[in-house]
């Protein structure tokens, strides 16, 4: 078997890996060399030493260069298998998918081990339904000099189809955390620069914070304010919901206190971007 080692994804769920699956934690401790990656989606020291305790054995932490240069990880491939940890679901980085192609033309066999993704997640801790989510939109950390139009198109198209959008935020090489409000505020700078007519004050967003913790809070409401809103701790993640069905209303209204009044003033502004289309069943 020498050179011809394993190369195993190994997804560890979501806020520290305390959601990585049995299988996960058996493949872990199968493997000869155990790396893990935390820039894709960030785990933390903390997480990192939960992670130890509950696979009984050391973890290595790559750089993003490293996996991305890939070379560290395919030199241990020549003396054994090689478990790779990442945080969430593995395949939802296009950086995993390529190194996983890229072992499978080296003649190494590779291996995926699905873990819990925000992807799904988000959607069921805010109540939506997920088949009614259109293309997930990142929101950067912005400046004078970079103001990207995409962000509101990509929320346009969505809202244009009735559809809710996820806001993924960003992180600075996993030295710092954009939380919702400071989302909420990028949005309106790029409303301002673009002059689109896409997001303002009375829009409704879900803000999500550290979700599938004990401390998950979820709330929702007028852009304006949710601003003002404390959401403690990383990490956080947005949603700007599309049309609505009614149980979906309920569950803006139970989940994530979301008012009477903000739902019916946001239900007459989508008909402005999707004015036709039967009723959501």
């Amino acid at each position: 078997m020498t050179g011809m080692g394993r190369l195993i994804f190994i997804g560890t769920g979501l806020m520290g890996g305390d959601w990585i699956t049995t299988r996960g934690i058996e493949a872990a401790r199968e493997v000869d060399f155990l790396f893990a990656e935390f820039y894709t989606s960030y785990i933390g020291d903390e997480g990192v030493k939960r992670l130890e305790n509950i696979l009984g054995r050391r973890i290595v932490r790559l750089s993003r260069d490293e996996v991305e240069m890939k070379e560290r990880l395919f030199k241990y491939l020549e003396d054994g298998d090689v478990g790779l940890l990442v945080g969430g679901d593995p395949m939802a980085a296009t950086t995993h998918v390529e190194l996983r192609l890229e072992a499978e033309r080296r003649g190494h066999r590779t291996d995926v081990v699905y873990g819990v993704s925000i992807f799904s997640a988000a959607p069921s801790s805010v109540g939506l339904q997920h088949y009614k989510f259109g293309r997930v939109v990142s929101v950067p950390w912005v400046s004078e000099k970079f103001m990207p139009r995409s962000v509101l198109e990509g929320i346009e198209g969505n809202l244009r189809c009735g559809l809710h959008t996820l806001l993924l935020l960003d992180l600075k090489d996993g030295e710092g955390f954009m939380s919702v409000n400071e989302c909420l505020r990028t949005l309106l700078k790029l409303e301002e620069r673009h002059e689109m007519g896409v997001v303002n004050e009375e829009t409704l967003v879900v803000g999500a914070a550290r979700i599938g913790d004990p401390t998950e809070c979820i709330k929702g409401g007028a852009l304006s304010e949710m601003l003002e809103e404390n959401f403690g701790p990383p990490l956080h993640v947005v949603v700007i919901p599309g049309r609505l069905h009614f149980v979906e209303e309920e569950a803006l209204r139970t989940i994530a206190g979301v008012r009477d009044d903000v739902l019916e003033r946001w239900k007459n502004k989508i008909e402005s971007f999707c004015p036709k289309g039967p009723t959501p069943s």
